[in-house]
């Protein structure tokens, strides 16, 4: 007469298909056999015991489970996005806020290696806002020709309440000119910002301030 074997519950439940699948390779001829796979494929950690199954039909159960493991840790999403595999170089140029406000760029990623036009970055940082209760915080390009500029596509902007906090926005340059990180307030007026890039994509001096002096 062949030992009970008992398997680990597995944590997190598969989809329904794989449930059925597996309810039809283990018809034992009883209740108890549809019971004792629900519990394989159920919650928290417990014995189950398959009392009648052959060894190919308990082989055949615990891989299922275990490729039901494999499956859901695939899924998670990766940390780093392949659409954008570059890490660029940031210089800073023209840096400019009012009353302790400040934008930090800790990483730029792009689908090219230097910022060219139609290329597509992503621009990750912490900002400090202390100067108005809320603000929009903008990524763009300043272009010789505002026809260029392009519409602004909702994951470039980011609304922002007063205080501190990090920041991932999203743009593809719509032409040569110098990226930028902006403040702009409820009058839709900038009120501080960062010109960033390499070489001759920084703004060194774009010729204003926002503090009026």
């Amino acid at each position: 007469m062949a030992s009970d074997r008992i398997f680990p519950k597995v944590g997190s439940k598969p989809a329904n298909r794989t449930r059925q699948l597996v309810s039809r390779t283990f018809d034992l001829g009883s209740r108890r056999s549809e019971r004792d796979v629900e519990y394989l494929l159920g919650g928290d950690i417990e014995p189950v015991i398959l009392k009648g199954a052959t060894v190919v039909q308990r082989v055949c159960l615990l891989l299922l489970s275990l490729s039901a493991l494999l499956l859901a840790g695939c899924s998670s999403p990766s940390t780093k996005s392949n659409s954008h595999p570059h890490l660029l170089q940031v210089e800073i140029g023209d840096s400019d806020f009012r009353g302790g406000d400040s934008l930090q760029i800790t990483e730029v990623r792009g689908t090219h290696p230097t910022y060219v036009p139609g290329g597509e970055y992503v621009v990750s940082g912490t900002y400090v806002l202390n100067s108005t209760q809320e603000a929009r915080l903008l990524l763009a390009t300043t272009t010789s020709n505002t026809r260029n500029s392009g519409p602004i596509d909702p994951n470039q902007r980011l609304q922002l309440k007063a205080g501190t906090g990090s920041f991932k926005l999203t743009h593809k340059m719509p032409a040569a000119g110098y990226p930028h990180l902006t403040f702009y307030g409820s009058s839709g007026s900038g009120v501080g910002g960062v010109y960033f890039g390499t070489g001759s994509t920084v703004l060194r001096d774009k010729g204003y301030r926002y503090s009026g002096e």
